[in-house]
């Protein structure tokens, strides 16, 4: 009984952990992005490409709190609860996709467009003219 519950356990903690890291990658993904247009900015500016400085008050005043506020949404369960209630919306495009461009008219592997060419695909014949 106690290696039921010892098992039970363990895959919770997994679980835990790979949903922590999951929100830490969100966060330092999005802290990059952030971050690296500022970055960028200035690598530009020391280059010698003249940035307004109204740039620098739209980054500093909107994108930045925006950035710092959406920390709190990231650290929650929101993501997933998001991703859950649009999931089925990407399925069903998916789907459509795959009906109106099937696979072998998007040039997947295994189809060959040489056998266009010819009058029977599965047979070597002249090509068409």
């Amino acid at each position: 009984m106690k290696q039921g519950k010892t098992a039970t356990n363990t895959d919770t903690q997994k679980e835990r952990g790979k949903k922590m890291r999951r929100k830490i990658t969100r966060i330092i993904v999005k802290d990059f992005l952030s971050w690296m247009s500022i970055c960028f900015m200035a690598f530009m500016q020391v280059a010698g490409v003249d940035i307004p400085n109204d740039t620098y008050v739209v980054v500093g005043l909107i994108l930045i709190p925006i950035n710092s506020a959406l920390n709190p949404l990231l650290f929650s369960e929101a993501p997933e609860y998001i991703w859950q209630r649009v999931k089925p919306f990407f399925a069903r495009i998916t789907k459509l996709r795959n009906f109106i461009y099937p696979a072998e008219r998007r040039g997947s592997v295994g189809w060959n467009r040489e056998q266009q060419k010819y009058d029977k695909p599965n047979q070597q014949s002249t090509p068409k003219e």
